[in-house]
């Protein structure tokens, strides 16, 4: 059984000339009698068509039945899918939790099992002088970093929110009145030109959203003459992100990508009025997929940048499904065919194009969700639903509308047929046929009743004058002249494209490079992007993603991490030895992670910093300095931060100078209550994200598993937070990407050896969409990579950093690639099979098919194009020294949007898409056919050949 449940290949037309061999049915008589006649446009009845054919009548005759309703229930969609996306919208986010069973995860678990920790995020809060100058940091005075810093914590206190708080904000003012001077001057820069506050909250907390929303509020609502805060930090990114997306879909999405391509339909199909078709498809389908999101959203971690994703696929892919059907229903009409009839047509032969490439790349997309992974899963779903919806729109919505006013849509548009006859000096593809629909005592192709009469009595006339017909409609194509060069010298041509597209583009992949900075996934030029670089010149790259190396002994050890607790430093402590040997531990496993200077500050009480330098410090030293601090009287235990059971330390005298307080706040934060783990932080020289920090990261748990081996004391050591969840996300879906590959070009080939019943047809396709795919990666390598287009100037089009492509962006984009170049490949070979079973030559089927899909098959190359290359030249406006006229009216057709993430799939789909339309399915797919000949449609037979054959071929 096929798609369609027919006994033969669901593509087979009706075979011209097909004798009648019952009368119509009821409801065919009925439509009849009101002016649709039934009879097909090849000039034979209902009654004697395939199997399919009446199926998919039957199926259009149930639309002509409901067509008030599905459009009324497209409308209910359309409302209710607008509240829902709105929702869906504010529901993405950009964080992640670690895979199961990861060493990020087992970190995590460990902290929180020794120190009772919550799930945190930390929001930092950049502030820097209004004109770039020192700041005032006299703590005597109300300077404008004080005022600033106080209010600001004032506002966290006072918020409705506050039960979010995981502990006190820390700012400099607040250290340095706890007495904790060293601490306090780590959260201002070296020169003094900038200051931070670091805001630590409970991730999990109800009041989460709303506490931040109060701090951005506050934040984008101060103004000050002297100083100019800005908030940054991994959720911030995630709010940025959902702004630029929103912005995306505001200005990019329906503001010019939709316009072009509903441009390029118009002019296409020489019809205005059937714009209103896809438009409807377009906002019921993005709706519904949008509304159906939400519900995803409350139990996935939805990335923020899916819906983006998503609006893109939807816009092209309708469109396309839009110009597919549309043009073989003009096609019919064109011929003569009333419009029921071409409507039968059209979901018989065009809509198994759409079903067929509908369902591949849903599937294509539905294997995103093998990856144990919500930021893939979210992508893979939601693309799905949402080509699923452009299908299910193109095969209920277009038809419902046909037939609703089928008068109105059957009339081209002379104004636009004249303007395009004067832009372009030609004749337009589409002519009307002047056809009154009134069965076949209209004219078909504009010959009168009695010529209709004549040719009617004698039927191979007829067929002849249909096929001579076809044959000159198919000359006037520049592809029909192709198709003759193509099946001449097809093993030049096809070996040579090959070759060219694999080889130089295969051997660039050896350079592939990929990154997981956040700078990648948030919006070129936000705030709080150009704080957060700020934030990594100014305090270390490191600063917002610190790593904590967490130590912990057995249970059931003698020994802990402070033997000597309550005992006086004045008397003797028989354990103090065995303490130092476990500090030493963790200073040794510290040492281990210092790779080129990779570590450029610690925090710890193992540790003290001096001119700038951490220092070790004796586990007998931080209990002098702890005994002075509890002992001397240092202690406020009525402190500023009590509330939260951290205690002041301001200097009461001689014996509490900054080294005492700050071993007594190191020891706070830094040893659990049994004393059986200690926790280290560590900040990095470099962006945890890049490659230079994974590396690190790797490097580092290697080295920290060998010491853990080695331990006789059974320490075990761990590195948590920093980037170590995302990056084991990373490393689990690149793990996984070989077995996706396999998987899909499997389905692929399933589905294409069902649809065609072919073994020849689907390895073929799983060849050229491999070609198509190391093509495209290579070529990004060479771009994002090699920079290789720096020249322009174009952002969209430079490297980012030391070169290096988000990582998600060609596991994301496989999917989409393997779909598309399955959407025309379908396409084309539906009308090469369906010429072949009218008892064509296999080489003219392929000549014939060319000539009349490729046209079809350039235009939606070309809107799935612009569709995509929206998001491909953001900060165009930089690149204005352009002198080529034809790259600056190229480039003029591409609104930007301002992620790199996007701009770099946008390249791979737009760079894919080309090399599709104008290449593999153009090129190198009719030439491997007509090297394969018969063998193509192995183990079906095709009908012998009873067509004469074409000029020339």
């Amino acid at each position: 059984m096929s798609l369609f449940g027919n006994s033969r290949p669901p593509y087979e037309p009706m075979v011209r000339g097909e004798p009648e061999t019952h009368l119509l049915t009821e409801d065919e008589s009925s439509l009849s009698a009101n002016g649709n006649s039934h009879l097909g446009s090849n000039g034979t009845s209902a009654a004697g068509e395939s199997g399919g054919h009446k199926l998919v009548r039957r199926y259009v005759l149930l639309l002509e039945r409901v067509k008030y309703g599905i459009l009324i229930g497209s409308g209910v969609i359309i409302v209710v899918g607008a509240i829902l996306s709105v929702l869906f919208l504010k529901n993405t986010s950009l964080s992640f939790e670690a895979p199961d069973g990861s060493p990020s995860y087992k970190a995590q678990e460990a902290i929180e099992d020794e120190f009772d920790a919550k799930s945190t995020q930390t929001i930092i809060c950049y502030i820097t002088a209004e004109d770039g100058g020192v700041l005032d940091l006299v703590a005597s005075e109300d300077t404008p970093l004080k005022v600033f810093s106080e209010e600001f914590n004032r506002t966290i206190e006072t918020s409705d929110h506050v039960n979010a708080l995981a502990t006190f904000p820390l700012y400099y003012y607040a250290l340095n009145d706890a007495g904790y001077v060293m601490e306090a001057h780590s959260f201002v820069s070296a020169d003094q030109t900038s200051s931070i506050v670091a805001v630590v909250m409970d991730a999990d907390s109800d009041d989460f959203k709303g506490l931040k929303k109060d701090m951005k509020k506050f934040v984008d609502d101060y103004s000050h003459d002297e100083i100019d805060p800005v908030l940054t930090g991994k959720t911030i990114f995630g709010d940025d992100t959902v702004e630029g997306v929103a912005h995306d879909l505001e200005t990019i999405d329906f503001g010019l990508s939709l316009p072009l391509a509903l441009i390029v339909l118009s002019c296409f199909l020489v019809s205005v009025r059937l714009l209103l078709i896809p438009v409807l498809c377009v906002l019921v389908s993005a709706t519904a997929s949008f509304g159906l999101m939400y519900p995803v959203s409350e139990a996935l971690t939805v990335i923020s940048f899916a819906p983006s994703i998503m609006m893109s696929c939807l816009i092209a892919m309708s469109i396309d499904y839009s110009l597919f059907l549309l043009s073989r229903y003009r096609e019919e009409i064109d011929g003569g065919a009333t419009p029921f009839d071409a409507v039968v047509t059209m979901v018989s032969s065009a809509g198994h194009t759409v079903l067929a490439s509908g369902s591949t790349l849903s599937l294509c997309f539905l294997g995103l969700c093998f990856f144990p992974m919500d930021l893939l899963r979210s992508i893979g779903l939601g693309c799905a639903l949402a080509i699923a919806g452009c299908v299910v729109t193109s095969l209920t919505v277009t038809p419902s509308m046909l037939l609703t006013l089928p008068g109105f849509f059957s009339k081209s548009d002379e104004w636009l047929r004249k303007a395009l006859d004067f832009v372009f000096n030609c004749k337009c593809m589409r002519k009307e046929s002047g056809t009154d629909y009134k069965g076949l005592s209209g004219a078909i192709d504009g010959t009168d009743e009695e010529e209709q009469h004549l040719t009617n009595g004698n039927g191979d006339a007829v067929e002849e004058n249909k096929d001579a017909q076809l044959i000159t409609e198919a000359q006037k194509s520049c592809y029909y002249r192709f198709g003759h060069k193509l099946v001449k010298y097809n093993r030049w041509i096809g070996a040579t494209m090959t070759l060219c597209l694999a080889l130089p583009f295969g051997i660039m992949l050896k350079d592939f490079e990929q990154s997981a900075s956040l700078t990648l996934v948030t919006p070129r030029n936000a705030d709080s992007e150009k704080a957060f670089e700020a934030l990594g010149e100014d305090f270390g790259a490191g600063t917002l993603f610190p790593y904590t190396l967490l130590s912990t002994i057995p249970d059931k050890s003698a020994n802990n991490f402070d033997n000597c607790a309550g005992i006086p430093i004045s008397q003797p402590c028989a354990n103090a030895d065995d303490t130092q040997a476990l500090w030493d531990e963790v200073v040794n496993a510290v040492e281990a992670v210092q790779f080129d200077d990779a570590v450029e500050s610690i925090s710890s009480v193992l540790y003290t910093r001096a001119s700038g330098t951490d220092v070790v410090t004796s586990y007998n030293e931080v209990r002098t300095n702890l005994w002075t601090a509890l002992g001397g009287g240092c202690i406020d235990t009525t402190g500023v931060s009590n509330e939260v059971n951290f205690f002041g330390c301001p200097s009461r005298g001689p014996t509490c100078d900054e080294t005492v307080c700050s071993t007594f706040f190191n020891l706070q934060t830094g040893l659990n209550e049994q004393a059986t783990a200690l926790k280290v932080t560590l900040y990095l020289s470099m962006d945890p994200f890049d490659p230079d920090g994974r590396q690190w990261l790797d490097d580092a748990r290697s080295a920290l598993d060998d010491l853990g081996d080695k331990s006789k004391t059974g320490m075990q050591f761990y590195l948590a937070n920093g980037a170590g969840s995302f990056i084991d996300e990373i490393s689990q879906v690149y793990d996984l990407l070989p077995v996706m590959i396999v998987v899909t070009l499997l389905v692929v080939f399933i589905l294409n050896a069902i649809n065609f019943r072919s073994g020849a047809i689907p390895a073929r396709a799983v060849f050229t969409i491999s070609v198509m795919l190391l093509a495209v990666y290579g070529a990004s390598v060479i771009v994002y990579v090699k920079d290789g287009l720096g020249w322009l100037g174009i952002p969209g089009l430079e490297k980012a950093g030391e070169g290096a492509l988000c990582w998600v962006t060609p596991v994301m984009s496989f999917s989409i690639l393997v779909g598309l170049g399955l959407d025309y490949d379908i396409f084309l070979l539906t009308r090469i099979v369906e010429f072949r079973q009218e008892g064509h030559s296999n080489n003219d089927s392929i000549i014939l098919a060319l000539a009349m899909t490729g046209p079809v098959i350039a235009a939606a190359g070309l809107i799935m194009a612009i569709a995509f290359a929206g998001r491909l030249c953001h900060g165009l406006q930089s690149a204005l020294f352009l002198r080529s006229e034809t790259t600056v009216v190229i480039c003029a057709g591409l609104l930007f949007s301002g992620l790199m993430v996007l701009n770099q799939l946008s390249f791979y789909l737009v760079f894919g898409v080309v090399l599709d339309t104008f290449c593999m399915s153009t090129i190198i797919v009719p030439c491997i056919m007509v090297e394969l000949g018969e063998r193509n449609w192995w183990p079906t037979k095709m009908p012998a050949v009873t067509k004469a054959k074409i000029p020339g071929v």
